[in-house]
């Protein structure tokens, strides 16, 4: 199965074999296991002993014109001769993949936990002093390569690869309430309506319908007695209940083994229909950056400054608990393991980047799932992309995003119309504050209109320049502003489903999703827009509820489509594209002869 699954790759398999599979004997095992190796067009480099009178080690391979010699040589560790495989200077390979990027989904990379102890001992066993002490010599680049590139071996060394197995889990979740006496129901059910169908008996329709109700009755209580047992046995009960619900709903359901489209086309589509919504924007004669002046600020400085080891102890412990795996194949539970073998180096790396403002390329490639929202499945607009980001990309983040918020909360630089992405500020909070000017309303009997906008696709429609300037603007400057600029370019992204990838696609908006620093970027893009409308402005992430009233309803209006004139020029200077057929406006007043 492995080599008929790589026929068009370059193979090469060494090994220490058994003794029925000396291919120097004339045995039956033997002739067996070169039939198989031919079959796949595979040969075999050795016929001379390594161990004793036996060809115990061999090296197979299905590019034999690429090789020079195969020779064996005495190896001081093992009782074993060892090989050494000599290829042709100008040998091409194709296909030149490692495991971790492959595109083959019948295999799988696995990292067993069971493995954690031993990546944890190798880790510490590991001699950093001879990195940490050229640490001035080597940019915060070179410094990231050679720190990630040791931690990558070791996971690797301890990494297994299996045959991937259909996932059977819904399906076993499905049968756990299906009790012995539904079965036996069942079958005399079955048995009835085979004497229905023989025989014209009036009785035996009555026992099967009235067999037939009390077998539906009794699967509803089952099931209902296995649900409220689950939920009550369960430590997070509310986690329970919504685990139960998808289970039970197939449209919700994440399995990936009923997708047919392609890695690719999901990828061209995801990155084209952001393009189509940037190129649809007719853009105003005023620019963002002109509209930024109505915002009056009192004008600061900010910098990185360095951190300390339990500083990015405290950012590794703040990863939520996950086996979701990027795509180097690493969970946030892998490196909450090893944090402690790997935190002085990994502290030394962090501040570099942020010293010298470099983002290294490696940590942009994003891991993207599509999850089936609703619509034809045959289709990838009924599926929304949820994207994994490098789990080490994650710690940088919040790094410099408790640096970034520390900054610019200190110095009340964002809006307090903005409640989302903010500590202490809530949906419950936006809420509040609406229901909160509508009874004002009422009670000054007066008119009022809320207008909810809703944008198609806004934080990937963020442009990375105009962000760059309002960054500038707040007062980020030097190697900080050369960081975000840095972690802006040159991002893509991969879809990868059941184990088959696409092809790299590069993201030239936006701001990172699945990020830690993506949605305070996306606030830092939008604060000024409150200052650019009269009305009162309600911002939730990229929800935004305009608030007018007035005594005279036909003056409402008119105030109404003014906001919404200013909030259209505005999005539209911003990059944003007002979705109408989402946008709901609602007219509260005590008044019921109104709208007559």
């Amino acid at each position: 199965m492995f080599l008929s699954n790589y026929r068009g790759w370059s193979v090469i398999i060494g090994g220490d074999l058994n003794a029925d599979f000396d291919v120097t004997i004339s045995s039956k095992t033997s002739r067996g296991f070169q039939n198989i190796l031919r079959q796949n067009n595979f040969f075999y480099m050795n016929k001379r002993p390594t161990r004793g009178n036996h060809c115990l080690d061999n090296i197979f391979l299905n590019f034999p014109d690429q090789v020079n010699s195969c020779d064996i040589f005495n190896f001081p560790f093992s009782d074993h001769n060892g090989l050494l495989l000599n290829l042709r200077q100008n040998c091409t390979l194709k296909e030149v993949n490692s495991y971790r990027r492959q595109k083959s989904s019948s295999f799988i990379i696995q990292f067993p936990k069971l493995a954690i102890p031993d990546l944890i001992d190798g880790l510490w066993a590991f001699d950093w002093d001879p990195l940490l002490s050229i640490e001035n010599t080597l940019n915060a680049y070179t410094f990231f390569q050679k720190f990630f590139g040791i931690v990558i071996r070791h996971i690797d060394y301890h990494s297994t690869i299996k045959c991937r197995r259909p996932n059977t889990k819904t399906i076993k979740s499905q049968n756990k309430w299906y009790t012995q006496e539904l079965s036996q129901m069942r079958d005399r059910l079955l048995f009835l309506h085979k004497l229905i169908k023989e025989a014209n008996c009036e009785n035996l329709h009555r026992t099967y319908s009235d067999l037939k109700r009390r077998y539906k009755t009794s699967i509803r209580e089952a099931k209902l007695s296995y649900n409220v047992k689950k939920i009550e046995s369960s430590s997070n009960k509310c986690k329970a209940a919504w685990n139960l619900i998808k289970e039970n709903n197939v449209n919700s359901s994440s399995h990936q083994s009923d997708i047919d489209i392609s890695p690719d086309n999901f990828n061209t589509f995801f990155i084209s229909s952001v393009e189509e919504i940037k190129t649809s924007i007719i853009k105003p004669n005023t620019n963002c950056i002109t509209l930024l002046q109505n915002l009056q600020i009192e004008r600061n400085s900010f910098r990185f400054v360095k951190v300390t080891p339990s500083d990015v102890a405290k950012a590794i412990k703040n990863l939520k608990s996950s086996d979701s795996k990027d795509v180097f194949n690493l969970t946030n539970n892998i490196f909450k393991s090893i944090q402690e073998a790997i935190l002085i180096p990994l502290t030394v790396l962090i501040n570099k980047c942020l010293s010298e403002g470099v983002f290294p390329d490696e940590l942009k490639l994003s891991r993207i799932c599509p999850i089936y929202k609703k619509g034809p499945k045959t289709e990838p607009a009924s599926y929304r992309p949820v994207s994994i980001i490098p789990v080490l990309s994650k710690i940088i983040e919040i790094v410099a995003h408790e640096q970034l918020v520390a900054y610019l909360e200190n110095n009340k630089y964002l809006n307090l119309s903005q409640f989302g992405f903010r500590r202490g500020k809530s949906t419950i909070d936006a809420i509040d504050s609406l229901i909160k000017d509508t009874l004002n309303a009422f009670e000054d009997k007066v008119f009022a209109q809320a207008t909810l906008c809703d944008l198609s696709k806004a934080f990937d429609c963020v442009d990375h320049n105009d962000l760059i300037q309002k960054l500038k603007f707040y007062g980020i400057s030097d190697n900080s502003l050369q960081f975000f600029k840095n972690y802006l370019a040159n991002r893509r992204q991969k879809v990868c489903i059941n184990g088959s990838w696409s092809s790299e696609a590069e993201v030239t908006t936006g701001v990172p999703q699945g990020s830690v620093l993506g949605p305070l970027l996306f606030l830092v893009h939008i604060n000024d827009l409150p200052n650019s409308v009269k009305a009162k402005s309600i911002l939730y992430a990229d929800d935004t509820t305009f608030f007018n009233v007035n005594s005279n309803f036909q003056t409402l209006q008119n105030l109404v489509n003014e906001t919404v004139r200013d909030a259209s020029i505005w999005f539209r200077s911003n990059g944003f594209l007002i979705n109408d057929s989402k946008t709901q406006n609602i007219i509260f007043s005590l008044r019921q002869s109104t709208f007559r």
